[in-house]
């Protein structure tokens, strides 16, 4: 589904420049190469262009006259040349081009000119970025004796300094990542990108220019009260012509209206895509100053413009539009203030004839909700009217929609009128609620109060925070509510700061994610009220977040709750899936390379790279000699005899630069054990499944290294920390109690995150997850929280809410099946002695725990059409494979391991099917992410964002 962007350079041309810094009229090294032919040096020539003036695409055209030129200066297939730089300062790039034509060859990096390079120099382009995008950054001139140099972003009013103000998650070191590695820099170097902009002249609609007529100081009433024809207050919801809209009334507080007429209101080719008109106040209709006809003969002008246009009268639409009302009347009630900002004028949660309040943001359980409702225009029904309580996610937000039928508490209301008071038992389960208004014993909802917290006893007591949901994206605005406050307190405020943050004077909470209690960042000396709820705008950059409530304009911050950014616009229409795909299942065996399986299933020549696609014929069989050993056949007594090393720094020193020739000799952990190959009889189930199913043969573990670092590839698509280094606090206290590695928790967002807030059914199902084991019973005999991922990250495990559904024994994913509630996103992990880990289980019995989950959704007629089984094992154990990593990636640096056998099964996958398409774990996530989370790929913003997708 997914490709690899192309190159800047064409295969037969390449072209750099030996500085990322120039000084203004200096000289430009440009090394340039050819392949497969000679150059030109009569016709081959080199530009420099400033940057924008060219395209970074191989193959467009560009017929501007270049910033600094030179032809070649010799015919052959490599040289230097030297241009002298341009006296403009900026930021340039070097074109190659053949034959005296314009069409570009290659491209070299972005360099900068400037009046002087004497010091370090950095370079970012462009200088105007997207919030949670990745950027190139630049450097040359740096001190290689120096040792771990990092480059990060501050906010223009601060500086670096010990407080370590620094944007969270907003800096790498500057050979990548945040893990120090006591490493020397490069001299130069760079440590990504994508475009808010649609493509040139698109749009998404045929609306291709917009005029935007502002005239001034008229309401609705006083140039249309008389054009539209409907009763006053009839509210017509019929849309053509004056007797869908409400004539003013006649008569106001005893007054008849006066005509508006003109002398009435003075006694009172190259068009942008977006057009502003103003006029001069004797022009603006503005009352005391313009006519009327004034303002409209400027606006009739423009509409004449447009209509006698062949190139815009198609595809432009004019709004005309005053700037406020003027003080005339209307008789129309503008909306309730917005809480996006505290303003008037906003859309209300009730309907025009309901509304509904509770009197409190935190009840204790078992206590009174008071609920306070009103009904407009008609009266309440005692008998069927009624008022329900449901926790937040049961029930939508949006009047209109319904609700299920068990609540977690109700009452009717107690009286017929058109107001009342009711008071329902709060439920014993805590968290957050609101109160739906019910008519008639039906379940469409006619209004909605704010949400409210139900706590115990003790947390109710004192100062109080909510947000709801606690899942909130970024860039938007929520609603944060409080109660318990000290009304003696003057400019109370809350904001968001950075996980590993507290409050302090230091000011590192988020800029611009604050308000105070009567909103805005602007003190006013004003006392806090006891309960109320402000707006604040949500930090751009995703992750998670502590909301503080601060008193006096200090930093005595006593109230605090946890909030989760994520990405916008990432939810689908519920239950929709890109694909036909509505269920996945990843099965998570252990520690095998792609040869180590598939090594003699293969029966393509090593080496020979096949592009066919069908059959054992088309992957490379492994070779049968390595370092002058054969291979060994890789039994099932073998696996439990033998475990590699493949620690990092082993899988790095065998993997040598690509070259894979250290497995059996040449490091300390070489072995010639470590080349193992399996035949059709010891992996028997994987020889079925791909020639049932299909396999990819260009699949690779995320990094070099061992099983949990590489599973957080699969949450998060990132590296955390290396190898098995350390291990989740395990809440569950049936998992393994023999850890030697340091407990460590992390707040990246991840991929179920993102689930999570799109109300995605999740699940991982862990073999022993709920057994009872004696307390000297370790790995592999019993559930090892390790190999979970997901358990590094407090936010999952915390959540009482949704702990229970998305940690589960494996026992429960058949009776899942069984029942219909398959979750759409499944993982499942084996106990180590079922993992097929060398050294701890066998083949078979790793291959018989796929092949039951195979067998109960193929005998399942509500899932064997829409599932598809993915068969991934964490990494590949320190087992020989043949094929080079691919390079690293700059957005995270870290090195690629080996292959691993990636198999899909399901009644949708191609039969007997092998895929070339480079892929690794997170190319997991970014099927999710296209598949559930509307479509959109990279929203983690870390390896997602350049793997491929799965599925050729």
């Amino acid at each position: 589904m997914m490709s690899f962007s192309a190159s800047f350079n064409e295969r037969t041309y390449t072209i750099s420049v030996n500085s990322c810094c120039i000084e203004t009229g200096g000289e430009i090294d440009t090394y340039w190469a050819v392949y497969g032919r000679v150059s030109d040096q009569n016709a081959d020539w080199i530009g420099i262009y400033k940057s924008d003036r060219c395209g970074t695409t191989v193959g467009s055209s560009y017929l501007g006259s270049p910033d600094a030129w030179s032809y070649v200066s010799n015919s052959g297939t490599s040289g230097t040349q030297i241009i002298s730089a341009p006296s403009a300062t900026g930021i340039y790039r070097a074109y190659y081009f053949h034959d005296n034509r314009y069409t570009i060859k290659a491209i070299s990096k972005s360099f900068s000119i400037s009046s002087s390079c004497a010091a370090l120099h950095l370079t970012v382009k462009p200088e105007t970025q997207v919030s949670n995008k990745r950027v190139i950054v630049s450097w040359c001139g740096a001190n290689t004796s120096d040792i771990d140099d990092w480059i990060v972003f501050w906010q223009t009013d601060s500086s670096p300094s010990t407080d370590q103000n620094f944007i969270s998650e907003a800096w790498a070191y500057t050979y990548g990542g945040t893990i120090p590695q006591n490493k020397h820099p490069t001299a130069s170097g760079q440590v990504v990108n994508p475009n808010i902009c649609k493509r040139s002249t698109l749009t998404t609609s045929t609306v291709k220019h917009i005029i935007i007529i502002i005239s001034e100081n008229h309401s609705f009433d006083s140039i249309y009260g008389r054009y539209c024809q409907a009763t006053t207050g009839s509210k017509p919801t019929c849309n053509f012509g004056p007797s869908c809209c409400e004539a003013a009334p006649n008569s106001v507080s005893g007054s008849s209206p006066i005509t508006l007429t003109d002398q009435q209101n003075v006694l009172a080719g190259k068009l942008p895509a977006v057009s502003y008109v103003k006029g001069l106040s004797i022009h603006s209709e503005h009352p005391a100053y313009g006519t009327l006809t004034a303002g409209e003969t400027i606006s009739q002008d423009v509409i004449n413009a447009i209509s006698e246009s062949h190139t815009y009268r198609k595809n432009t639409v004019i709004f005309l539009l005053p700037n406020e009302s003027g003080g005339f009347y209307d008789h129309v009630s503008p909306p309730p203030s917005s809480t996006i900002d505290n303003q008037p004028y906003a859309a209300s949660l009730n309907e025009q004839n309901y509304t509904i309040s509770v009197n409190s943001c935190c009840i204790k359980t078992g206590g009174a909700i008071d609920a306070y409702w009103t009904v407009y225009g008609e009266v309440s029904n005692g008998n069927a009217d009624w008022i329900g309580i449901y926790k937040s996610g049961r029930c939508g937000t949006t009047v209109g929609s319904s609700c299920p039928s068990n609540s977690d508490a109700w009452s009717y209301i107690s009286s017929s009128g058109t107001s009342g008071q009711q008071i329902i038992t709060a439920p014993s389960a805590i968290g957050i609620y609101r109160a739906y208004y019910f008519h008639d014993n039906g379940y469409t909802i006619k209004a909605i109060s704010q949400s409210f917290s139900i706590l115990s006893s003790s947390l109710c007591a004192a100062l109080n925070l909510t947000v709801n949901p606690e899942t909130q994206v970024s860039n938007q605005t929520v609603v944060v509510s409080w109660c318990g406050a000290s009304t003696s307190d003057i400019d109370d405020w809350i904001a968001f700061w950075q996980i590993d943050s507290s409050p302090s004077t230091d000011h590192n909470y988020t800029p611009s994610a604050w308000a105070y209690t009567y909103g805005g960042t602007i003190p006013k000396n004003q006392y806090t009220t006891a309960s109320g709820q402000v707006s604040i705008q949500v930090p751009s950059l995703h992750g998670t977040y502590t909301v503080y409530y601060c008193k006096t304009n200090g930093y005595i911050c006593s109230s605090y709750i946890t909030v989760k950014v994520v990405n916008p616009n990432i939810c689908k229409p519920s239950a929709s899936t890109t694909s036909t795909v509505e269920h996945i299942i990843i099965i998570v065996p252990e520690n095998h390379s792609f040869d180590s399986i598939y090594g003699r299933y293969c029966q393509a020549t090593t080496g020979s790279k096949p592009t066919c696609n069908i059959g054992p014929s088309c992957c490379e069989a492994a070779p049968n000699n390595v370092s002058g050993s054969f291979p060994i056949t890789l039994t099932d007594q073998q696996n439990l005899a033998y475990d590699p090393n493949h620690s990092a720094s082993c899988e790095t020193c065998e993997i040598d630069n690509g070259l894979m020739d250290r497995y059996v000799t040449g490091c300390s952990c070489s072995s010639p054990s470590n080349f193992a190959i399996a035949d059709s009889t010891s992996a028997g189930g994987y020889y079925s499944w791909a020639s049932s199913y299909a396999i990819a043969d260009n699949f690779f573990q995320s990094t070099a290294g061992a099983s949990s670092e590489n599973n957080m590839y699969f949450a998060t698509g990132k590296f955390l920390f290396l190898d098995n280094n350390v291990v989740p606090q395990n809440r569950n206290m049936n998992g393994a109690r023999c850890y030697t590695a340091n407990f460590a928790s992390y707040d990246s967002t991840t991929i179920t995150d993102l689930l999570n807030y799109c109300g995605i059914y999740w699940t991982f199902y862990a073999e022993g997850y709920d057994q009872n084991p004696s307390s000297n019973q370790c790995y592999p005999y019993y559930y090892d929280a390790s190999d979970d991922p997901f358990t590094y990250f407090p936010n999952l495990i915390n959540s009482s809410e949704r702990y229970s559904q998305n940690f589960r024994d494996y026992t429960n994913l058949h009776s899942d099946i069984r029942a219909g509630k398959l979750p759409a996103v499944s993982y499942v992990k084996g106990l180590g002695i079922h993992s097929e880990h060398p050294g701890y289980s066998t083949l078979t019995a790793g291959e018989t725990i796929s092949q039951n989950v195979i067998n109960a959704i193929n005998a399942s007629n509500t899932y064997k059409e829409n599932t598809v089984i993915f068969l991934l094992p964490d990494e590949s154990g320190g087992f020989y494979d043949h094929v080079a990593p691919p390079p690293k990636r700059t957005i995270d640096n870290q090195p690629y391991g080996p292959r691993v056998p990636f198999v899909a099964v399901g009644h949708q996958i191609k039969q007997n099917y092998v895929s070339h398409v480079q892929m690794e774990s997170s190319s997991l996530i970014k099927f999710i992410e296209w598949n559930w989370l509307n479509g959109q790929p990279g929203q983690l913003e870390t390896r997602d964002t350049v793997v491929n997708n799965i599925g050729d």
